[in-house]
């Protein structure tokens, strides 16, 4: 892991803010079905709200692209589960 993987990473966990270490725990699942759907991208909202409000600038840049990142992960894996039918309304 590089030096601002891990600079990112703690400033996220050891923000203190429970809502946005319970996120990013979250965040680790892909989505099964369209409830898993809306809570990753409430999490995603909430974690984006964080870097966007109280990151350091010099850790901003590099969270908004692993952000913007797994968010297209977690639309492309939903998108492959809904054209294969496997996903569970």
């Amino acid at each position: 892991m590089s030096d601002i993987n891990t600079l990112l990473e703690v400033a996220l966990r050891d923000s203190r803010n429970l809502e946005v270490i319970i996120a990013l725990d979250r965040l680790l699942l892909l989505p099964e079905n369209d409830a898993a759907l809306h809570a990753a991208m409430k999490d995603l909202e909430t974690v984006k709200s964080f870097i966007n409000t109280k990151l350091p600038s010099h850790l901003k840049e590099f969270a908004r692209g692993l952000f913007v990142q797994h968010g297209r992960l977690v639309a492309e894996y939903y998108k492959a589960k809904l054209e294969t039918g496997e996903t569970a309304r």
